[in-house]
């Protein structure tokens, strides 16, 4: 979820989540998403951007 609202967040160039207003959860996702195992079953990002750009154009 959190690889996933991180490119959705880039391709919209809305924020969702802001590390003021939650520090845990925005550490917590870094952490999961820097996760070696993790890292080498998630698709190519610039992929995913493109994907949700597409998807959901100017949000």
């Amino acid at each position: 979820m959190s690889y996933w609202l991180g490119t959705i967040e880039e391709a919209t160039e809305i924020k969702f989540f802001t590390e003021d207003k939650f520090p845990k959860l925005t550490e917590w996702a870094d952490n999961f998403v820097n996760c070696q195992a993790v890292k080498e079953n998630l698709p190519p990002r610039d992929r995913l951007v493109a994907f949700f750009r597409k998807r959901f154009g100017n949000a």
